[in-house]
């Protein structure tokens, strides 16, 4: 990922990374405390989508139907790939290209939510060395 891709460029030129610390993912500041979490406000999806548009996904999509010689592969009924298709089919205007994107994902973020609260016992780590711990003391039992 990002953190390999800095270390490495950091070696390359002769610099010794200590610690490298996420500061935000896309356009979300991470601000919460280490292994807590919380749900992205309507203004921070809005502007991820916003983000996605500005960085050329309605170019990607066009990119994959000319590829694939085909609007009606499976991947173009993924969130946002969908609404991107129907509007490039000129079924929607671009106001409502964002507005049906944004709430294609809010309704993903809520059935994501609903199904990691039927999971028992679910566990969450901190780290990877947390995680690596306390995966090692469970299983010594």
């Amino acid at each position: 990922g990002l953190n390999r891709q800095i270390r490495r460029m950091c070696e390359y030129l002769n610099y010794t990374v200590i610690k490298l610390k996420r500061v935000r993912i896309m356009n979300v500041e991470l601000d919460d405390p280490v292994g807590k979490w919380r749900y992205l406000t309507d203004e921070e999806l809005k502007n991820r989508v916003a983000d996605m548009l500005r960085k050329g996904f309605i170019d990607e999509v066009e990119e994959i139907i000319r590829i694939y010689k085909s609007n009606q592969l499976p991947l173009l009924n993924s969130v946002g790939y969908k609404e991107v298709s129907m509007y490039l089919d000129n079924k929607i205007k671009k106001d409502a290209l964002i507005e049906k994107i944004f709430f294609a994902h809010k309704k993903l973020a809520k059935h994501q939510r609903t199904w990691i609260k039927k999971i028992p016992n679910l566990k969450a780590f901190q780290s990877v060395d947390t995680a690596k711990n306390e995966i090692m003391e469970y299983l010594s039992h």
